[in-house]
């Protein structure tokens, strides 16, 4: 794997892969794959419970999820390389506050109920 380039989250420049936190596109495809894996096992769940009429609103709900848990990964990303890196985050905070950027985006797209 040495001498292979993997690209700058912020500005798109072509860095060495051996620098932490840096977009790669086997990483997008983990990132793709893995919040549709979520979003899927979520309307699973959601067609057992729901009413017949509300499988439509499940649909839309979880392609808005896989959505939301790919910007969670970038979030993740990006607050890795600018403040994980540079000792003002650890790996737990950085993956809290991406968690809670996309349950704050999911929130907001649902019109913020209590």
């Amino acid at each position: 794997m040495h001498g292979h380039k993997s690209t700058h989250d912020h500005d798109l420049q072509t860095m060495p892969t051996r620098r932490k936190r840096w977009l790669s596109p086997n990483g997008q495809l983990a990132a793709i794959v893995g919040s549709s894996v979520v979003a899927i096992l979520t309307l699973g769940a959601w067609a057992l419970t729901a009413e017949d009429s509300a499988f439509n609103e499940g649909l839309r709900l979880g392609g808005i999820l896989a959505v939301i848990g790919w910007l969670g990964c970038q979030i993740d990303s990006y607050l890795g390389a600018l403040l994980e890196n540079r000792g003002y985050l650890t790996k737990g905070s950085v993956n809290a506050l991406a968690i809670t950027g996309g349950v704050m985006m999911m929130w907001i797209y649902t019109g913020m109920p209590l």
